[in-house]
């Protein structure tokens, strides 16, 4: 019986990864008050869920184990040239890659960065269930 490789990859992450916090908001009608498609606004002005805009913002916390590796990522050959990009990468699974970017912030090691490029992976077997993120660090 062949194991699938994505639970390998999280047995894998949840050993030797780390914590890679991911923040994603929304924003829904508000459940007191509704909104207003005519005036764009609330239908209660002094509603004190959304303040009158109709509409309320949930962020939601995720927490995904990655494999980070904290150096930026070589790309080319020795012929062509490398080019660095970014400051870290790491690895997350296929059924994630939505997640992360849709992401509002991501948090690695208690530092905010960047997704700068999704590049997949693909399995011996052909398969795409590894997406490579490189990121950098915000800086404000």
């Amino acid at each position: 019986m062949r194991i699938p490789l994505s639970l390998y990859h999280q047995r894998i992450r949840k050993l030797y990864g780390r914590p890679v916090t991911v923040i994603t908001a929304t924003e829904t009608n508000c459940p007191t008050c509704g909104y207003n498609e005519v005036t764009k606004s609330g239908f209660d002005p002094f509603c004190p869920v959304c303040g009158g805009t109709g509409k309320v913002k949930e962020t939601t916390s995720t927490d995904v184990y990655c494999r980070v590796f904290w150096r930026p990522l070589r790309i080319g050959t020795a012929l062509t040239g490398f080019q660095e990009i970014g400051d870290c990468y790491f690895f997350i699974d296929i059924e994630e890659e939505d997640t992360f970017r849709s992401a509002n912030q991501i948090f690695i090691d208690g530092k905010e960065v960047i997704p700068l490029r999704f590049d997949y992976i693909d399995t011996p077997y052909g398969e795409i269930e590894t997406v490579r993120v490189t990121a950098e660090i915000k800086h404000a």
